[in-house]
């Protein structure tokens, strides 16, 4: 590499380096002529490599760095975005990949990267791929509120009503939706009747799909009347994919009581496939007097109505839905068995009666669809803890109604 008189290079030398004016200063010129120290410049564009979206906000984008640093040490290299000119920074010498955040979902973006040293910064690299940010689930249905998570904004769809109700989701194929659901607690029977049992908990994660899912959350079974002859059975906890069972009536003598109808089931389903289930409470049985009480209902999904009492003595509670137990059996002529706990797949038994006159409790509401899942057990709903819970799913006390079932369907928007 030729210099000429006076410290000028020359025009190719001048490329070669890519120096700003192609002039050394006098101190530049002392420097090479005491210490033969070149002066350094800016670095030659680093080798754009791969871009990748990783969610809906970010990216990443390798690189390799340039074959000549321009005599000094790269301190770090910058991605920026077309469009947005949003960037981000890896701060080392060599070769790499460099996050990228704050993108907009839904976003076609390329990027390009340049090196920085104690010169400047180089020339900039040829644009990459083209990549496309994650969008966002866009839906509606039941009731939207937010909520924040562990930083993240959510949108949250609650459920209540026990008739099927559309979720539909228009943008977000592929990204996950948090299914939350309690079932419908069970009515307490009649007189000295016993408790419902509590809903089921179920909970998973579905994978979006742009399409219409069906939502039903179970309704509470109905309380058992006490005194009425051939009468006074709690109504099923409703739900017009998963009704629970009816709670049956009094038998024809004395003053005994109805059972409590079993707790609705909630669901979540794409078309005819059940998707997440959490069963209702049983309902309790009847008590008192000499004319056999009636047994409660089964919880939903699908819970069998509860059996009438007979003359001569107490009916057995039925079963929960499709392989819930069966009730308990009556101990005498003034009580009956309480229904067995809904659900798919099977529920607890219902509690067996503690002595004549006293009726049986509902078995908690089971369910086996779900990542997660924890029957009721007594009239405590499952995982009853949970602070998105509320009062729902409750079984209910002697004579009383079960509390509504919910769904609850969540997913991030940032």
């Amino acid at each position: 590499m030729n210099r000429g008189n006076g410290g000028i290079f020359g025009k190719k030398v001048l490329a070669t380096l890519l120096s700003a004016a192609g002039i050394w200063s006098l101190t530049d010129q002392h420097r090479s002529k005491v210490g033969s120290i070149w002066p350094g410049v800016i670095p030659l564009a680093p080798t754009i490599g791969t871009a990748t979206q990783t969610g809906t906000a970010t990216a990443t984008v390798t690189f390799t760095q340039p074959a000549y640093n321009g005599g000094a040490p790269i301190t770090s290299y910058t991605a920026v975005s077309s469009p947005g000119n949003i960037t981000g920074t890896l701060s080392q010498a060599g070769s790499g990949t460099i996050s990228i955040s704050g993108l907009s979902p839904g976003t076609n973006y390329t990027f390009t990267v340049y090196a920085t040293n104690a010169m400047g910064n180089s020339p900039s690299s040829t644009s990459s791929n083209q990549i496309t940010t994650q969008a966002f689930i866009s839906a509606s249905g039941g009731s939207l509120t937010t909520a924040t998570i562990n930083s993240k904004t959510y949108n949250v769809h609650t459920f209540t009503s026990s008739t099927n109700t559309s979720f539909v989701v228009t943008q977000g194929a592929g990204l996950p939706l948090e299914v939350i659901m309690w079932g419908g607690g069970g009515g307490g029977g009649g007189q000295q009747g016993n408790s419902g049992g509590g809903g089921a908990y179920a909970t998973s994660s579905v994978t979006a799909a742009v399409t219409t899912y069906t939502v039903s959350a179970g309704g509470g079974g109905g309380g058992g009347t006490g005194c009425v002859a051939n009468s006074g059975g709690g109504s099923a906890g409703a739900g017009e994919f998963a009704p629970g069972g009816s709670g049956s009536n009094a038998g024809p003598n004395g003053c005994s009581a109805g059972g409590g109808g079993g707790g609705g089931g909630s669901i979540f389903a794409l078309g005819g496939t059940v998707l997440v289930a959490a069963g209702g409470g049983g309902g309790g049985g009847g008590a008192e007097g000499g004319g056999g009480a009636g047994a409660g209902g089964g919880g939903g999904v699908g819970g069998n109505n509860g059996a009438t009492g007979s003359a001569t003595g107490g009916a057995t509670g039925n079963q929960g839905s499709y392989s819930g137990a069966n009730g308990p059996t009556a101990s005498g002529d003034q009580s009956a068995g309480g229904g067995g706990g809904g659900g798919y797949r099977g529920g607890d038994y219902g509690r067996p009666p503690a002595q004549d006159g006293v009726g049986a409790g509902g078995g908690g509401g089971g369910s086996s669809l779900g990542t997660t899942v924890t029957n009721g057990s007594g009239t405590t709903p499952g995982n009853s803890g949970d602070s998105l819970r509320g009062s729902y799913g409750n079984g209910a006390g002697a004579s009383g109604a079960g509390t509504q079932g919910v769904v609850i369907i969540r997913y991030p928007i940032t």
